[in-house]
């Protein structure tokens, strides 16, 4: 019965593995990248006449280019990635910084969002490199996730969910109950 749970947890790997792989996207030049826009949100769509810059925003990341889709919803982030001009769209990652993005959502809706190469610091001393933190203002909140990109993948801030971090997570629930059940069935 050990190899058995031994073959299913390497399936199990191997299938992760290629899952967090599976959204990538190859650069011309291995170098990692970030996304680097603002979205001005749901208000604006391809009917709008979008007359502002972002001297006009106050109080929240602005990033130009700035974005305005179709139907007013979220883009399409890797849609653009693989279509659009990367030098406009896209950061390259140095040293030391991360993949951002910005989001300020209300009522439960992304009101704008912004992606960008920079760092979020904790405490003023511990640069954050990977997570997601919110902080609840009245009525509104403010998110901002990190993490970095691998080179030659498409950039880790157009994620919504680490699908290699849902596997870890599943991997070590796996093994705590092969560990506590597993004499069961020896």
């Amino acid at each position: 019965m050990r190899k058995f749970y031994f073959f299913a947890l390497l399936y199990f790997c191997f299938f992760c593995h290629l899952a967090a792989s599976a959204d990538t996207t190859d650069t011309e030049d291995d170098t990692p990248y970030c996304l680097h826009f603002t979205w001005l949100g749901p208000l604006y769509d391809k009917t709008s006449t979008v007359n502002i810059s972002c001297d006009d925003y106050t109080g929240t990341p602005c990033i130009e280019p700035l974005i305005v889709t179709n139907d007013g919803s979220e883009p399409n982030v890797t849609y653009m990635w693989a279509n659009y001009n990367r030098s406009i769209i896209g950061c390259p990652l140095r040293s030391g910084y991360s993949c951002i993005k910005y989001t300020y959502v209300y009522d439960n809706a992304v009101i704008n969002a912004s992606y960008f190469c920079g760092k979020m610091i904790q405490d003023t001393t511990t640069a954050l490199t990977s997570g997601c933190y919110e902080q609840k203002i009245t009525s509104h909140t403010i998110g901002a996730c990190a993490c970095r990109t691998n080179a030659g993948e498409a950039p880790c801030n157009a994620s919504t969910t680490n699908i290699a971090s849902i596997c870890t997570q599943t991997l070590l629930f796996l093994l705590l109950l092969i560990s506590c059940y597993g004499n069961m069935f020896s």
